[in-house]
């Protein structure tokens, strides 16, 4: 692992996960385009850019079908962890 600690090496592969799950997702924007223009609207549901992103199909359940904190977590998720949390006491 080189000069990595194991906490190093572990973010370093959860950013790499997130960037793959975002090149998914955008391929899945053309794709789905493409689908649903050719589907018979009477004879299937239309297609999501989330339904190419294995790690994101947790994201199309109902919003009160999924507990609070993974809906956190999912939003996390998909932020990139960016959010910066406020201190206390200021």
């Amino acid at each position: 692992m080189g000069g990595l600690t194991l906490k190093e090496y572990d973010l370093l592969l959860k950013r790499k996960i997130q960037q793959d799950n975002r090149i998914l997702y955008n391929a899945g924007v053309v794709a789905a385009a493409v689908i649903n223009m050719a589907r018979d609207p009477e004879k299937s549901e239309p297609i999501s850019p989330v339904d190419f992103v294995p790690d994101w199909a947790k994201l199309k359940q109902k919003p009160e079908d999924v507990p609070g904190e993974t809906q956190l977590a999912a939003v996390l998720s998909v932020l990139g962890n960016r959010v910066v949390q406020k201190k206390k006491g200021t």
